[in-house]
């Protein structure tokens, strides 16, 4: 198949799934933990975010920083805003599946089915969670990891973003950040590598800090029953 075949194939694809995705987006009625994420950020600062209100809510900033940049723009009511939560997960998954298509290498028929699946076409495309972030930036960094060597501050600094998303992302950046420092030490032909090092020691600075920072607070009461407790666990 001709490339040009292949990329009316791919602009059709992301069409219809731009269109699918916006149509149950919009009946979409949000879950209370949408709902919560948005009120956050709605009637917190971003100190308040950053310090205390999102650790509580087990999660690290980010997610709520976008929501109040966009509350913030007030281009229009919060409510109404809020009508159109949706569309925030929706333009994301957008440009995930961009990449996915037009810069991945994976056979046709699979870019032409992923896209319709459970989590890609409803979790991260129309439920508005921190998780709708995942994917697209995954793509980003898919799309850039070939460079990572000739581009090591970009390279951090995705995979800071990343880790900035949710718990899971997180887990996701440390092993990359682990690949990265493993590969520089695997290169011996590398004389320089102190342009690897200093930026691998600064990522590595704000995942710890990261992971510090958003563990939950001793008076939290969310999932307060969980525990690994020998005696708990034999009950």
């Amino acid at each position: 198949m001709s490339e040009t075949k292949k990329h009316y194939i791919f602009w059709t694809i992301l069409f219809l799934y731009a269109v699918l995705v916006f149509i149950v987006g919009y009946h979409h009625e949000p879950w209370a933990d949408e709902a919560q994420s948005w009120l956050v950020a709605r009637d917190y600062s971003f100190f308040d975010i950053y310090a205390y209100k999102a650790k509580y809510n087990g999660h690290t900033w980010l997610w709520y920083f976008l929501l109040k940049i966009i509350i913030n723009t007030h281009i229009a009511p919060s409510s109404e805003l809020y009508r159109y939560f949706f569309v925030i997960p929706w333009f994301f998954s957008i440009i995930g599946i961009y990449l996915f298509l037009f810069k991945s290498n994976f056979p046709i028929w699979l870019k032409c089915l992923f896209p319709f699946t459970y989590y890609i076409c409803y979790q991260y495309g129309v439920v508005a969670r921190n998780h709708s972030l995942v994917f697209p930036m995954l793509a980003i960094i898919a799309v850039f990891y070939g460079k990572r060597f000739n581009h090591p501050w970009i390279y951090i600094l995705l995979l800071i973003i990343l880790a900035n998303i949710t718990a899971y992302s997180f887990a996701l950046a440390s092993v990359l950040f682990l690949f990265f420092v493993f590969d520089i030490f695997k290169n011996k032909n590398e004389n320089n590598k102190i342009e690897y090092i200093i930026p691998s020691l600064f990522c590595l600075l704000i995942l710890f800090y990261t992971a510090i920072h958003t563990m939950k607070p001793a008076d939290c009461s969310f999932c307060a029953e969980i525990s690994f407790n020998k005696e708990k666990l034999a009950e």
